[in-house]
């Protein structure tokens, strides 16, 4: 018997969430024994959380270098259980797929259960998953946007009802704008839109709202405040990883001029014009209903989020990552463009809806599904167990060498995890510690290492691939070793570096990984 029209779509919206919810799951499976570098940092973070010593990379010392504090205080909790990393990874795999469940209630909420409007919700997982996955804070920012915009609609509606907000609804509100800062900094943005747009299109600009909105907002800034204060207190920045990580975009941009762009940034978005055109007529639509302050807040976020990324804060890898706070912006917008128009063929009564959706299940159904599974197939080939990525061998060699208290240099600061607890690793790249910000405009190394004096240095390639080392003392050492591979010394500017081994086994493919242990002798 052949279900109406009707029955079937009515089916899909359940359907859609355990596709996201399995291809999701299928991914984290494939990859629970895959790792990356820039992830794992955030686990000496939660080890030493877990253990009270909190925010510090070298045990004992403040670290800002958490790009999302509070993602490195909620991977403390496998290790408070015991369970370390592979737990940190099976936390990492379910705030995932928390981050779509919500996501889902999300666009029911605003289009009221269309089926192609959940069909639309797939998108977020091609882009959320695979960094999810990997232990990045990419779930739980999709996670907190998602929610924030559902907040923010129960406030909205009771304001243009003429009720006043619940105080239950108000602390959740606070609750999760305050957690928006400490997820990803950038991302406060989005509060700020949702702030204004709130009070002047559902609260009609009255001053008694306003007042309100902004106690919740300076009460949801109290803990970003605290942490980011005491950051520049302790050691001189809001957030050394903030202050590096912008040095490295602005060396890594292409520039017209003064002004510095991304073109990998600008090529990302055209290929997400799929998605973003027919946002922008969602957001249109939105605008001229009852929750207009939700389409006016949306088309702000992308287009303010994308000029930061774009211009200001110029990202050239991994962008699907930095965009993620905008892809629930940009599902509500598409969701509710093809809600409307799958509104409109109902009206209709004609067949043609019934191709149509078809035709967006085939794109945004098997479209997501098929990139998902394929990049996590991939990438689980390359070799990256945790071992490799955190170079447990090149640890454990200093290890068994380094006097206590010995300073190692490290561009692959992840390579902490394995150091005794009395070792100190100086990151080349300021990320963790900040220590090397003042020298990285002149790419004076050798000032650096004579002010902070470390022992050993595991070198890698970023001495080549990174403009502020190729033109210092650290790519004229590796140079001379690589040169001459009978070397084993070689002295300048008052320093000798003695060649204490070579990487023997071959490189896994893509990861700039450890080639060479030296020690490093002074003179002066």
């Amino acid at each position: 018997m052949n279900l109406p029209t009707s029955t079937v779509t009515s089916r899909i919206p359940q359907l859609v969430l355990w596709v996201g919810v399995l291809a999701m799951l299928a991914a984290g499976l494939l990859l629970f024994t895959t790792f990356w570098g820039d992830s794992t940092i955030y686990l000496p973070y939660a080890r030493s959380i877990a253990a009270g010593d909190f925010f510090s990379y070298n045990p004992g010392q403040f670290s800002s270098g958490s790009t999302s504090p509070l993602w490195a205080v909620l991977l403390s909790v496998p290790y408070l259980l015991g369970a370390d990393v592979w737990g940190a990874k099976l936390l990492s795999l379910l705030v995932c797929v928390a981050a779509f469940v919500v996501l889902m209630r999300l666009v029911r909420a605003t289009t009221g259960g269309s089926a192609a409007a959940a069909i639309v919700a797939l998108y977020a997982v091609e882009m959320l998953t695979f960094f999810g996955v990997m232990m990045y804070e990419s779930g739980l920012i999709v996670l907190l946007v998602s929610l924030s915009l559902l907040c923010s609609l129960r406030i909205a509606e009771a304001l243009r009802s003429g009720n006043n907000p619940s105080l239950h609804a108000w602390l959740r509100l606070a609750a999760v704008w305050g957690a928006i800062p400490l997820t990803r900094p950038d991302a406060t943005v989005l509060v700020v839109l949702q702030l204004g747009a709130l009070w002047w299109f559902s609260g009609g600009g009255s001053w008694r709202v306003l007042a309100r909105l902004l106690s919740v907002g300076v009460i949801a800034a109290v803990p970003a405040v605290c942490y980011f204060g005491y950051s520049y207190l302790t050691v001189g920045a809001f957030s050394v990883s903030s202050v590096c990580r912008a040095f490295a975009l602005q060396e890594s941009a292409q520039r017209i001029g003064p002004v510095a762009y991304s073109k990998p940034a600008l090529e990302y978005l055209g290929g997400i014009l799929y998605m973003i055109l027919p946002a922008a007529v969602g957001f249109d639509f939105l605008r001229r209903q009852p929750a207009r302050w939700l389409g006016w807040a949306a088309a702000a976020g992308v287009l303010i989020y994308s000029f930061l990324l774009v211009f200001v804060s110029p990202v050239t890898n991994d962008l699907v990552r930095y965009f993620l706070p905008i892809a629930p912006l940009l599902v509500v917008g598409v969701a509710t463009a093809f809600g409307r128009w799958e509104r409109q063929a109902e009206q209709e009564g004609g067949k043609g809806w019934s191709i149509a959706l078809i035709a967006i299940a085939l794109i945004f159904l098997i479209k997501p599904v098929g990139a998902v599974i394929g990049q996590a197939l991939e990438q689980r080939t390359r070799g990256y167990t945790f071992d490799e990525i955190v170079e447990k061998e090149a640890a454990q060699k200093i290890n068994a060498i380094a006097p206590p208290g010995a300073t190692v240099l490290a561009y692959e600061v992840q390579d902490r995890y394995y150091l005794r607890p009395d070792l100190q690793l100086l990151s080349l790249d300021g990320i963790t510690d900040g220590k090397v910000a003042p020298y990285l405009a002149s790419g004076d190394m050798v000032a650096f290492l004579k002010q902070y004096r470390p022992g050993y240095f595991l070198a890698n390639d970023a001495v080549e691939y990174r403009p502020y080392l190729r033109k210092g003392l650290l790519f004229k050492v590796v140079a001379a070793f690589q040169a001459d591979t009978t070397l084993r010394q070689f002295t300048s500017d008052g320093m000798t570096f003695h060649l204490l081994e070579h990487r023997a086994r071959p490189m896994p493919k893509g990861f700039a990984g450890w080639r060479a242990l030296f020690t490093i002798q002074y003179h002066k």
